[in-house]
């Protein structure tokens, strides 16, 4: 009898923590990006909440690319090298603010391999 209640117990308090506001995390925001010779694309959002973000990036080119997630000389997030047709992801915090996503390998970002990500 007394381990019954002491489970009862236990899931009504896990039911009233989930149920507690600001408890739970906010799942990352879903981002897609597009990489190919010689750009930066973005599919779909071009901005999101402040908080954790999932960047889903695809090689579409035929060349090696990378993805660096930065702003003010900060370095918030790399994916240092995407193959041809790989695709990969990184989940990122952010701050509000206006953030580049580049390629930064060698004569990539001089040929215009990056965009701009707002946050709120």
């Amino acid at each position: 009898m007394k381990g019954r209640l002491l489970l009862l117990a236990i899931a009504c308090a896990s039911v009233w923590l989930m149920s507690v506001p600001g408890s739970s995390a906010r799942a990352p925001v879903p981002v897609g990006v597009i990489e190919g010779e010689y750009y930066v694309h973005l599919t779909g959002r071009i901005s999101a909440s402040h908080g954790a973000i999932k960047f889903n990036v695809w090689n579409h080119g035929e060349d090696d690319h990378q993805l660096y997630i930065g702003r003010n000389s900060k370095q918030y997030g790399l994916i240092a090298r995407l193959a041809p047709d790989e695709h990969r992801s990184i989940t990122v915090t952010l701050p509000p603010g206006t953030y580049n996503l580049a390629c930064r390998l060698p004569g990539h970002l001089g040929l215009g391999m990056v965009t701009h990500f707002r946050v709120t």
